[in-house]
């Protein structure tokens, strides 16, 4: 990914958040690979709201 790619998601993120909503990032390896980790952290966050 570019700088600028990177900026203009910081900045895409900030505004999304500036709504109140979180904004979870996951690696392809870790949905492929460990996809109900990544099922169970969603769901602690949700839980969080």
């Amino acid at each position: 990914m570019s700088k600028h790619a990177k900026a203009d998601d910081k900045e895409r993120q900030r505004y999304i958040e500036s709504f109140r909503i979180r904004i979870l990032r996951y690696t392809n390896a870790d949905v492929y690979d460990d996809i109900d980790g990544v099922i169970k952290q969603i769901a602690f966050e949700i839980k969080k709201i």
